[in-house]
Formats: structure tokens, C-alpha cells, sequence
């Protein structure tokens, strides 16, 4: 038997597909009525009535407040866009640009955040790692695919444009894993900074094709909207996976220092190239929801796996005065 949640949670889709100038009205008529069944007939995991739904809340809140910051930035937005629109200012279109770009990423990252757990990350370096990499990776890579990829073959210069971004996507991670030794010690930190830095870079690129948008369309906000919701989309599947992925392999080379974790590094960062080149080919839509499936699946399996994982670097051979005091105590020496 179909639940009746599930029932009026399908009406309210069809509702919002159907009468979509109405969708705030007719998503929060759902929740209300969703919600009054589980109260008055259901139950929230075994505990029933508004006892039940406070516990479910106390349970997921933190999904709750992504979302809810998810809806803020989608609602400002909107605002700045028809801000934009109704005045024809052009000063409010830098607004629509760092709005429209920053929004969903930031959001994916609080969510991955959220799943990592403990992490010795502060918000402040995720911030900086996300500002810093972003710009540094996209103005390096933009010089150096300028000056090494025009008259190549098309699959030649995507996969180049996919080597030479991801190459220097790393460049802001590694300094903070040679500049902060506390970061070294957890392969979710090193998942966390690049996922930020991804947002970044996803951010920055996000921005420059809405102008690039605005200029080609002499000035049309649509096309603008329609470039920016596509970039949006494509940002937690796309850049922040690839980057995320790349980073939390180089965290475990460089912690470990073996043949199986170079090998694993190698695999890693040419998985992530071939997507990346692969995502920039003009495709249909069924690739690029491939590409995503495979991105964000292999995204979520690093972020779980890195969850407990405390990265230890191989023990140094003991010194001659660790020997002899070993050889009297009978004790064996403790590492670090």
C-alpha cells in the first residue's frame, strides 16, 4: 500500500509543475498538510503525535537549516534579479552574479560539512581556501590554456582544459597541508578544503559565463538566469566532486608516502581529468546526468570513507638512543 505522505507529497509536485506561479503557496500547503497527517495520523519513527515531530526535528535540524539557507539564498536571488530587471540598473547585476554563483555550492559545502562530522578545519580557512584557490586556480589555469591549448585537437584541448584546471585547483590545498600540520592528520579535512577551494573556482567561473551571457545577448537578463541556474546545477557534480576527490588522494600521498598511495593519486587525478574533459564536450543531456551520477557517487563514498579515517605516516626507524633505552627498560618506545 502507498503511503499517504507519499501520496500528498506527489500532489504537491504536481501542483507546483501545474500552477508553478503559485509554487511557494501550493510547496508550503503541502508541508502543512503532510505534516497535520504525520501528527494527527502517523507517526515519525516509532514516535507518534507533536512529541514525535519534535524529536524528528531536534533529529534532522541541521538538514533543516542547509535548506533553509539554500531557500535564503535562492529568495535573494530573486530579489536582486528583479531588483535588476524592474530599475535596469546595472549596478544591482554584481549582486545577481555573486548571488546566483555562490548560493548552491555554499550550501553543498554545509551539507558535506555536516556529514564529515569532526574536522579541525575552522569555517575561516574553508572560507579562505574557497576565495584564495578559487582566484588562483582560475587565473592560472585561464593563462596557461590561452597560451598551450588554441589549434588543438577538440578531445586534446578539453582533457588539456581538465589537466590544467584540476592541476591548479591543488596548488592552494597543498600549501595548506605544508603550511598547517594539524590539517594532515584526517583525510576529511583535506576532502573539506578542496571542496571548498572547487566552490571557489566553481564560483568564479559561474560568474564569468553570466557576464560573458549578459554581453553575448546585448544585455538579455533571461539568457543571464538561464546560464546561471544551468552553472549552479552543474557546480556540486562538476567542480567541487572533481576537487574534493583530487585533494582528500593527495592528503593520503603525502601523509603516507607509498607505492599504492602515489598509484592511488594517479588513478585518482586522471579519473578526475577524464570527467572534467568529458563534461566539456558539447553532449546531451543523458551525459551530463551520467557524469553527475558518477561524480557525486564517487563524492559521497570518499566523504563516508574519510569520515573516521586518521591518516599515520609511516613510523621513522628509531635512533641509537631510543635502542639502548629500550635494550634497558624492556619496554618498547612510544611513538608519537
Amino acid at each position: 500500500m502507498i503511503p499517504v505522505e507519499f501520496l500528498l507529497f506527489g500532489a504537491t509536485l504536481v501542483g507546483v509543475a501545474v500552477l508553478h506561479r503559485h509554487t511557494l503557496a501550493i510547496a508550503l500547503l503541502g508541508l502543512a498538510a503532510i505534516t497535520a497527517y504525520k501528527v494527527l495520523f502517523g507517526d515519525f519513527y516509532g514516535a507518534p503525535g507533536a512529541m514525535g515531530l519534535i524529536f524528528h526535528l531536534d533529529a534532522e535540524w541541521v538538514i533543516l537549516v542547509n535548506l533553509f539557507a539554500l531557500l535564503v539564498g535562492f529568495a535573494l536571488y530573486g530579489i536582486v534579479y528583479y531588483a535588476t530587471l524592474i530599475s535596469g540598473n546595472v549596478i544591482f547585476f554584481a549582486a545577481v552574479l555573486l548571488v546566483g554563483a555562490v548560493t548552491v555550492p555554499a550550501a553543498f559545502v554545509m551539507y558535506a560539512s555536516w556529514l564529515a562530522g569532526a574536522t579541525s578545519v575552522p569555517v575561516t580557512t574553508l572560507g579562505m581556501a574557497a576565495a584564495v584557490g578559487g582566484v588562483v586556480g582560475v587565473a592560472i589555469s585561464g593563462v596557461v590554456e590561452i597560451a598551450m591549448l588554441p589549434g588543438r585537437h577538440l578531445v586534446v584541448a578539453n582533457l588539456g582544459i581538465g589537466l590544467i584546471e584540476e592541476s591548479t585547483k591543488l596548488i592552494v590545498p597543498l600549501a595548506l597541508f605544508l603550511a598547517v600540520r594539524r590539517f594532515r592528520h584526517r583525510e576529511i579535512d583535506g576532502l573539506l578544503i578542496g571542496l571548498a577551494v572547487g566552490t571557489g573556482f566553481a564560483a568564479i567561473e559561474t560568474a564569468g559565463y553570466g557576464l560573458q551571457a549578459l554581453l553575448e545577448s546585448h544585455g538579455s537578463l533571461d539568457a543571464v538566469d538561464e546560464v546561471m541556474r544551468v552553472r549552479a546545477m552543474a557546480g556540486p557534480p562538476g567542480h567541487l566532486a572533481w576537487t574534493g576527490l583530487a585533494t582528500v588522494a593527495l592528503w593520503r600521498l603525502c601523509v603516507r608516502r607509498s607505492g599504492r598511495c602515489l598509484a592511488g593519486f594517479v588513478a585518482t587525478f586522471c579519473l578526475v581529468v577524464v570527467l572534467h574533459g568529458l563534461w566539456d564536450l558539447k553532449g546531451v543531456w543523458w551525459m551530463y546526468a551520467g557524469l553527475s551520477v558518477i561524480g557525486l557517487t564517487l563524492l559521497h563514498h570518499a566523504l563516508w570513507r574519510a569520515r573516521p579515517a586518521v591518516l599515520v605516516a609511516a613510523a621513522p626507524p628509531p635512533t641509537i638512543k631510543e635502542e639502548r633505552a629500550e635494550a634497558v627498560s624492556g619496554l618498547p618506545r612510544v611513538l608519537p
